[in-house]
């Protein structure tokens, strides 16, 4: 397969620059100033007016530029992927494959931006549990099973999309590495939000990482969060790692999409 001339979108590429840009910027400042407190800012100026007193926390929490980035990012593949369909004939495989990729990105910019899967779980204790808290691990486990479910859904259909397209040999590599890189990202995210739940994990490892990258783990067990009532571990896991994770898969699914679509016109003629 020759990939001469091959291109991406230049809109697919500009969210993919803004977004790097974000996720190293945001993490070197927060490294910097969170954990090793350069010039005295993190004492000097978080931690007497911000709660928590970490940069991370206001970089990475939800509704900041690294979430609004993931929703552009999965709103453009999805609308790069629709036009790359309607582009191709009416039957086939790589038909196929486009749309499944459609009908998962739908569903995942749906999840992202709704948190589809919290909706679930939250009316499901509503309505068969009444909506009780006092179930403990039970809860949490069912909790993770739900999430889980709600995962499987747009994992099989991303999956079939995906295998369909990275194994039909006329696509071209970069629309194929893209794809790849991102469907594997973006599971590992989703794998790591889903098992949340599961032995309170984000937790520890959370506190173990935040106590190794500050050299305090006692100062660090100090810190009242104020999120949620969980342990300011939970919360570097589910700011700091997952939501960079994300946005860098959903990058890659971006550039992935905005690629065929400058393919696709190409693509009928063969």
């Amino acid at each position: 397969m020759v990939t001469k001339g091959w291109r991406t979108h230049p809109l697919a590429v500009v969210l993919a620059a803004v977004s790097m840009v974000y996720v190293v910027g945001s993490w070197t400042a927060s490294f910097l100033i969170d954990f090793r407190n350069v010039a005295q800012l993190r004492d000097a100026v978080f931690v007497s007016h911000f709660e928590p007193p970490f940069l991370w926390v206001h970089l990475f929490t939800e509704g900041s530029p690294v979430e609004i980035l993931q929703w552009f990012s999965l709103g453009m593949a999805l609308v790069f992927a629709s036009v790359s369909l309607g582009r191709l004939q009416p039957q086939g495989r790589r038909r196929t494959a486009i749309t499944f990729l459609v009908v998962g990105l739908l569903v995942m910019v749906l999840e992202d931006a709704g948190n589809l899967r919290h909706q679930v779980t939250h009316y499901y204790w509503l309505f068969v549990e009444a909506g009780a808290d006092h179930y403990g691990w039970l809860r949490s486990m069912t909790r993770s099973v739900l999430e889980v479910a709600v995962y499987a859904v747009v994992g099989v259909v991303m999956t079939l999309g995906c295998g369909l397209m990275v194994k039909d040999k006329a696509v071209p590599v970069p629309v194929r590495g893209f794809l790849a890189a991102g469907y594997v990202v973006y599971f590992v995210a989703a794998l790591f939000s889903a098992t949340r739940n599961v032995g309170a994990w984000y937790i520890h490892v959370g506190n173990d990482l935040l106590g190794r990258l500050t050299g305090s783990p006692q100062w660090v067990a100090s810190v009242d969060p104020m999120l949620g009532g969980k342990e300011l571990g939970f919360w570097f896991m589910d700011y700091a790692v997952e939501e960079p994770l994300e946005l860098i898969g959903a990058t890659l699914l971006c550039l992935a999409m905005g690629s065929l679509v400058r393919w696709t016109p190409k693509a009928n003629d063969r």
